[in-house]
């Protein structure tokens, strides 16, 4: 026994021992007493043991036998598992379990250019070093800008192709910011979205916490349930409305809950919790100069409608967030109160809370006037790159009653790096519905907000069933930098945000415009280069009228004609770009014959299923 005892000591010390374990002669008595050791053994695997009779001594004996040999009786190690590698070139993936009873998975985020260089290579499984047959195999492909999720079923492990079985001519690239996934079975385990994401070298800081879109969802709910850690649970309701009178019962212990009255109170928000808060752990520091009403006794404001809100804070904007701000910029901005506007009007701002939240120390919040603010100056200029400042719990006078602002606001601030401007506002009534494109930026003049989702998206129709007008929007964008692509898809991203209305969408028939590719390809790349295109067209009409820039490209003629004439166009021709003409836009069946005359492209009309955003209003 001490010689077993100190074979195992010098085996767990030196985490490895060369020396066999010490044997003993047995005897009979000694052959015997294992097989009544092996029957220990399964009555304790078994759980049998606690309930016979007499075991409890059994278990304070094995428990000294423990202790006096300084070995364990009983030893039992897990199986190490299989690793499961996914190589894709020269990419590898370490597979991890995420679900019952044999999911795997794993996130890798790469460049594009490792993409681009990966892809003529197989995708292999691997399990210990050894290739694991792949029998199925599916890839989902994110766009950052869009939101747009594209599938590739069926696809072959040897040879990754983005081009869907069901239309041959739809080809999607990955480009930087997307997200690729893969799922796919291996008998064995199963591909449980294996994430590649490609690094995009302008998103230079995600801010870990991002305040809430606008919600425009009518307020339908008389009360609202507020829990906060280790305090009081907030009622806030019209404790006289009927529907107060019957969830009241449910909330009439004092020590738990307190009830707030709220004369007339509505909102869109039932139940908030510490998720849905701001820094809820970072303690208020109060500069109020004398006692005002927590926002919690307040109504909601919900006087906006359709109107573009955000916070103006000198030069900059948020939306409810704003785009990425140069540090430099940020530090030159005068250090003036913010003003908060919804529409053309400016509301007037009471006291609000503020957060600075620096990445090299713990954030801190203060709840103060709009004439306190100067007082932290300081906080701002120790704000480095990659950190943000929040502004919530605004309270607004109007008409000399006060109310609760029920959004938020966020300013990210970034490096000198990849700088770009995006803003959007409310167009006036009179001005002219214009578009403009250059190499560097873009612009919309007076566009309504489903045309701009539509020209955006490229495939998404907002319908807006309500008697009420959209909004007409401005919006602009320019960059040095960064590729106007990907300023369009910053800029869907911010309407989205901004106008956070609750949708429901299907398939409609409707009357749809075919764009169809030329019979061949010398009516498309002019093989006789000795006519002119343009003067072709001078030849159909006498006065061209170019409302539009030129077009160089299909899907860029499509949406012209779309806002042009309320129409529906999609694309079939399988082209990208077009050689530049100057296009007479004046009348519809025109600019049909001169499409075909210059492009070679034809046009039928067809009933076909489009998918429809339906957006739901008060």
């Amino acid at each position: 026994r001490r010689a077993l005892a100190d074979w195992h000591r010098q085996a767990v010390e030196t985490a490895a021992n060369v020396r066999p374990a010490p044997r003993m002669r047995q005897s009979g008595v000694a052959t015997g007493s294992v097989f009544i050791f092996l029957g220990l053994a399964f009555l304790f695997s078994m759980n049998i043991a606690p309930h016979v009779p007499g075991f409890r001594k059994v278990y304070r004996l094995a428990d000294r036998l423990e202790q006096g040999a300084e070995t364990p009786v009983w030893t039992w190690q897990k199986e190490v598992p299989p690793a499961y590698v996914l190589t894709w070139g020269d990419l590898e993936l370490d597979l991890k379990k995420v679900a019952a009873p044999n999911g795997f998975s794993a996130q890798k985020e790469v460049s594009w250019h490792d993409i681009q260089r990966n892809f003529a290579h197989p995708l292999v499984l691997r399990k210990n070093g050894a290739p694991l047959p792949l029998l199925s195999l599916d890839l989902q492909l994110e766009k950052s800008g869009s939101g747009q999720t594209w599938w590739f079923p069926n696809q072959s492990p040897d040879h990754i192709e983005l081009v869907s079985a069901h239309d041959p001519t739809r080809s999607t690239q990955p480009e930087p910011g997307d997200k690729i996934f893969f799922h796919g079975n291996a008998k064995e385990i199963f591909l449980n979205r294996v994430e590649i994401k490609i690094r995009d070298i302008f998103e230079q800081y995600e801010p870990a916490i991002v305040v809430p879109g606008i919600d425009r969802t009518r307020p339908d709910f008389g009360f609202q349930i507020i829990t906060r850690a280790d305090k009081k649970t907030i009622v806030r309701t019209d404790t006289l409305c009927p529907e107060a009178k019957q969830i009241l019962p449910l909330y009439k212990d004092p020590e738990k809950y307190d009830i707030r009255h709220i004369p007339g109170f509505a909102t869109n928000r039932r139940l908030v919790g510490p998720g849905d808060m701001l820094f809820p752990e970072v303690p208020d520091i109060v500069l109020l100069e004398r006692p005002a009403p927590h926002y919690f006794n307040l109504p909601d404001f919900r006087d906006f409608g359709d109107h573009y809100i955000h916070l103006k804070w000198g030069t900059l904007i948020a939306d409810p967030q704003s785009t990425l701000i140069p540090i430099d910029t940020f530090k030159a901005q005068k250090m003036v109160a913010p003003d908060l506007l919804v529409g053309k009007d400016t509301l007037k701002i009471a006291r609000f809370r503020v957060i600075f939240a620096n990445p090299d120390k713990m954030p801190v919040a203060y709840v103060l006037t709009p004439e306190q603010f100067d007082m932290l100056r300081e906080d701002r200029d120790e704000l480095p790159p990659k950190s943000s400042v929040y502004f919530e719990k605004i309270v607004v006078e109007q008409a000399g009653q006060q109310y609760h602002f029920p959004f938020a606001f966020q300013f990210d601030i970034g490096t000198n790096q990849g700088f770009y401007r995006l803003e959007i506002a409310e167009s006036s009534p009179d001005s002219a519905q214009t578009r403009t494109r250059t190499t560097d930026g873009l612009s919309f003049r007076n566009y309504p907000l489903s045309q701009l989702i539509r020209i955006l998206t490229g495939n998404e129709y907002l319908v807006f069933d309500s008697d009420t007008d959209e909004p007409r929007l401005d919006a602009f964008f320019h960059s040095t930098t960064l590729p106007v692509k990907k300023g369009e898809r910053r800029l869907l991203k911010k309407l989205r945000r901004q106008f956070d209305y609750p949708t429901e969408w299907r398939y409609e028939n409707r009357q749809v415009w075919v764009l169809h590719p030329p019979v061949d390809s010398t009516s498309f790349y002019h093989a006789d280069q000795t006519e002119d295109p343009t003067a072709r067209l001078a030849q159909i009409s006498e006065t061209p009228q170019p409302a539009f820039p030129e077009i160089t490209d299909v899907n860029d003629l499509a949406q012209q004609m779309e806002v042009r004439f309320g129409i529906i166009v999609q694309n079939e021709t399988g082209m990208e770009s077009l050689p530049p003409a100057s296009l007479n836009w004046h009348n519809f069946d025109d600019l049909r014959r001169q499409i075909e005359r210059v492009y070679g492209i034809t046009m039928s009309r067809e009933e076909r299923p489009v998918r429809i955003f339906r957006v739901r209003k008060n």
